[in-house]
């Protein structure tokens, strides 16, 4: 399975995505400087052409620059907690997605 993270330009407010086939994609700020965990939102699944895509956002809405991609590896999806691995050049080790009450959170974890 592979997994993109990208850099959205737009008009009101950049932020990081991540799509992860299967699972999830979320909206957060860049996780490749955070140390601490990171609130994030789920947004609506986008189709697999975005895990390469660059360019343009239709509606003059901004642009998409790709940071990473690479393999990702599921290792628990239960209930409100999702556990992946990701094998990027930059966005690399054990990640943790959790939703809550007031929107989900991103943190590396340690391997055990």
């Amino acid at each position: 399975m592979n997994c993109r993270l990208s850099r959205t330009c737009w008009q009101q407010s950049p932020h990081a995505g991540c799509r992860i086939p299967h699972s999830h994609s979320l909206r957060f700020s860049n996780p490749l400087a955070a140390a601490a965990p990171i609130p994030a939102e789920r947004i609506g699944d986008h189709r697999p052409l975005y895990l390469t895509y660059e360019g343009p956002v239709s509606g003059d809405r901004g642009c998409v620059r790709r940071l990473d991609g690479g393999p990702a590896d599921v290792l628990a999806l239960d209930g409100p907690r999702l556990l992946v691995v990701f094998h990027g050049q930059r966005l690399r080790g054990r990640w943790e997605v959790v939703a809550g009450g007031t929107g989900h959170v991103v943190r590396r974890v340690a391997c055990p």
